[in-house]
């Protein structure tokens, strides 16, 4: 018998006797579900149902002798009444589950029950009356033999469910009984069929693979020394057992081939460490060589950050320079015409031949001469107050609260000697109470490169435009800022560059920032 045989035995013996068992488990649930729903929803029901008939009938008599012994008690009378709505509810709930459909034993509650309900109306009429003696002694006559006989009837009904209930209950018993014993019988053959099915699997399998197994480990660690296995029988194991030999005699080969492999590998790596030694040397005073390299190109990186920062102050220096010789111009020329006429009136004065329309003349020249001059001053003034808070703030490395609307309206203050040689005009979007704490240098840097490379690259000469700065407040500590012009934009084979240090398409002629980030496209 091969393993694939044997196992198929094992497989039809467990899934046989798992089958039946279940089978088995399932009809006995079918039958303890019947036998349940029999037992709670119809017998006990009934049980129950017998059971407040005859509480039912002790309370409606009790209740008319209560009418009795007090007759102007209106609850009382209402007692009474429910009492007797109660009993018939459950005598129909008796008949409704009676295993007899036609119960002659109940149809004579009813009637009885019918001629008790006339005796009781006599009796209430005599209680209206007022003649209490003649109510209590018809109940004594008509009402209470009446009610023994029904009393009677519901107590053998009572008797012969509780019977029955009893009766069916041990039949449920015996059944289950009977189909624990089926399974266990059921179990009980599958189990020795399985036993005698693991003894043979033990004696065809588990013996040959173990051997099977311990001479794989052996082989496993290396050592070929041990016998070739004994092949028992032409199945799955002795397929394997031969197949393990076979393993062996080809490791054995592979492993004599390995060892002369190893040898010419040794003298192989031998060789190559010499070589290697060598090559280690030079690549070693190569990167000696490049190291210095690097510090050197570092060096000159940081030189050339701070030319460019320099150029970039030094043409902002040069235009607020031009800018401030235009007023002072102003005032200069004003102030020399003022010398001259007042040298003119000096002379006339001395002369004596000082007329009303002289003086006149002279104190309006002077008024004309000296808001010349002050205005002039005035402007000059404030834009050397801008520059020098721009510049203050480039060199700064510290954190300062500034305002973002008056501090940018500053930066492009300075920034008027290249925007006035454009047509082109800012906009700033802020709230005026909008102030952070930021390091104003950076602030200044980031503007002056967003509005010059605007203004170089982003425009033809004498081309109009407008370029927008926006601030908006996110959160509490976070505010966006948003530039944008209506110029012609960024070339698409241009754009992924614009971060790289230093690139520019027009070299010479764009603003970079401290990092080293693009100075425009």
């Amino acid at each position: 018998m091969t393993i694939k045989r044997l196992l198929q035995i094992i497989t039809v013996a467990t899934v046989g006797g798992v089958a039946a068992v279940l089978v088995l488990v399932v009809l006995m649930g079918r039958l303890a579900q019947e036998k349940t729903d029999r037992l709670t929803g119809h017998d006990m029901v009934l049980l129950d149902a017998v059971n407040r008939l005859y509480s039912q009938g002790l309370q409606s008599a009790q209740a008319v002798r209560n009418v009795v012994l007090n007759p102007n008690d209106d609850r009382a009378l209402q007692n009474y009444w429910k009492a007797d709505t109660d009993f018939l509810l459950a005598l129909g709930e008796v008949e409704k589950y009676s295993h007899v459909k036609t119960d002659a034993k109940l149809a004579e509650v009813r009637r009885l029950w019918r001629e008790i309900g006339v005796s009781r109306e006599r009796v209430l009429a005599l209680v209206k009356t007022g003649d209490l003696e003649a109510a209590s002694k018809l109940l004594s006559e008509e009402d209470t033999p009446k009610w023994r006989e029904i009393k009677t009837v519901i107590l053998e009904r009572l008797a012969a469910t509780k019977a029955l209930f009893s009766k069916e209950g041990d039949e449920f018993a015996q059944q289950v009984r009977s189909g624990v014993a089926a399974v266990g019988g059921v179990m009980l053959f599958s189990l020795a069929v399985i036993v005698l099915a693991v003894h043979f699997t033990y004696r065809k399998i588990a013996y040959p693979l173990d051997d099977a197994v311990r001479f794989a480990h052996v082989i496993a660690k290396g050592d070929l020394s041990p016998a070739d296995l004994k092949i028992r029988a032409n199945d799955e194991i002795g397929k394997l057992t031969a197949s393990l030999n076979r393993m062996k005699a080809a490791l054995q080969d592979l492993f004599d081939q390995t060892r002369e492999k190893s040898r010419k590998l040794e003298e192989l790596n031998r060789s190559l460490e010499q070589k290697v030694d060598k090559r280690t040397e030079e690549l070693k005073e190569k990167n000696r060589k490049l190291e210095e390299t690097l510090v050197i190109i570092s060096s000159a990186q940081e030189q050339l950050i701070e030319a460019e920062k320099m150029a970039s102050l030094g043409s902002l220096v040069a235009g607020v320079a031009h800018e401030i010789n235009t007023p002072v111009g102003i005032g200069v020329t004003a102030a020399s015409h003022l010398q001259e006429r007042t040298r003119h009136f000096a002379r006339q004065f001395q002369s004596g031949g000082i007329k009303k329309s002289d003086l006149e003349n002279y104190l309006d020249t002077a008024e004309q001469s000296s808001t010349t001059i002050l205005a002039n001053l005035q402007r000059a003034a404030d834009l050397i107050a801008s520059f020098k808070r721009v510049a203050v703030s480039q060199s700064s490395e510290d954190q300062e609260l500034i305002c973002l609307r008056a501090y940018t309206q500053e930066i492009l203050t300075s920034l008027y000697p290249q925007l006035k040689k454009t047509r082109l005009k800012t906009e700033i979007e802020c709230p005026e109470d909008l102030c952070i704490h930021t390091l104003p240098g950076a602030f200044s840097q980031i503007v002056t490169n967003l509005v010059i490379n605007a203004i170089l690259h982003a425009y033809e000469p004498e081309e109009r435009g407008t370029l927008r700065l926006r601030f908006a407040k996110e959160g509490k500590k976070r505010v966006r800022f948003t530039f944008s012009d209506d110029g012609k934009g960024i070339a698409p084979e241009v754009l992924p560059k614009i971060f790289d240090p230093f690139f520019t398409t027009k070299r010479g002629r764009g603003e970079s920032d401290s990092s080293g980030g693009a100075d425009g496209l």
